[in-house]
């Protein structure tokens, strides 16, 4: 019977290790592939912010960042502006980033914490509208990109 408990011990053990995912930590190749869990979670983020960031009533160039904390349980923490640029557009961006709570963290992130520097930016060169991922290792935090077309083009 102890042989029994044993055996499943260790492969109960070994299917929650096998589900669980490291923390990028040095690694520059934050990828899907290599980090499936990571990256489908701030994928999945990212494009909240995305769907709730719109580009209306800006002209020319704009952008600003805030650093902030993701906690486990999906909270918000520590936020602070990054990049300044207009006070109004700032705001925006804040209390988007705060209207959209992030999801609790998935199952197999054995992390309590991820930093954030989430990036907003709208021009109007019709570079396309697209969010990206980056990971910084040097920083231990993930970069997240949010960018819109204007709709409002300064005339040539």
């Amino acid at each position: 019977m102890k042989k029994v408990l044993i055996i499943f011990l260790f492969l109960a053990n070994l299917f929650t290790m096998a589900k669980a995912e490291t923390f990028p930590g040095e690694d520059w190749g934050f990828t899907k592939e290599k980090y499936p869990i990571y990256y489908s979670y701030l994928n999945d983020y990212a494009k909240m912010l995305y769907d709730k960031f719109d580009g209306k009533h800006v002209r020319g160039i704009i952008c600003a960042s805030w650093l902030y904390t993701i906690n486990k349980d999906g909270t918000i923490s520590d936020i602070k502006l990054g990049l300044r640029s207009h006070y109004l557009f700032e705001q925006k961006i804040k209390k988007i980033i705060l209207k959209t709570p992030p999801p609790k963290f998935y199952e197999g992130m054995e992390i309590d914490s991820i930093k954030l520097d989430t990036y907003f930016g709208v021009n109007d060169r019709d570079e396309g509208s697209f969010y990206n991922i980056y990971y910084n290792p040097h920083r231990k935090e993930f970069d997240l990109g949010i960018h819109k077309d204007s709709p409002v083009k300064i005339p040539k």
